[in-house]
């Protein structure tokens, strides 16, 4: 290959990249709006009123489904034709950046206020039980 058809593959890569990005965000900001909304309406009851185990049960079922739903981006994400799809010989299912579930289930994790909540007063509770029992 010489050094034009290089940059040009190169470009086709990184503008795949970019593409890729694009679409991870703006699907994980609808999917963590929609779990925002699902859940603060289920779980109406005040967090600091919330037993212990119900909550550990919340959040676990809040992780059940932001994993499956990063799933469900991934797989959309990945679905999507990419425009320059053999130019150059290139192949976008062979973009590392196309698999970024573990990725996109973290930055979900962290940007869903209600999960992020309960963990923060689960955490709380757990720390103030430990540091009573080591006094």
């Amino acid at each position: 290959m010489d050094i034009i058809k290089l940059f040009l593959f190169r470009l086709i890569k990184f503008t795949d990249i970019g593409l890729l990005g694009i679409y991870y965000l703006f699907g994980a900001i609808i999917m963590v709006s929609l779990l925002n909304v699902m859940f603060k309406k289920m779980y109406k009851s005040d967090i600091k009123k919330t037993k212990s185990s119900v909550l550990i049960f919340q959040i676990s079922i809040q992780a059940a489904v932001i994993m499956i739903s990063s799933n469900i981006l991934r797989r959309t994400v990945r679905s999507i034709p990419y425009p320059f799809e053999g130019a150059l010989g290139y192949q976008h299912m062979l973009t590392k950046e196309t698999n970024g579930g573990i990725i996109i289930a973290f930055a979900m994790m962290t940007a869903f206020s209600d999960f992020k909540d309960r963990v923060f007063e689960l955490v709380t509770r757990l720390t103030d039980d430990i540091l009573v029992r080591i006094k």
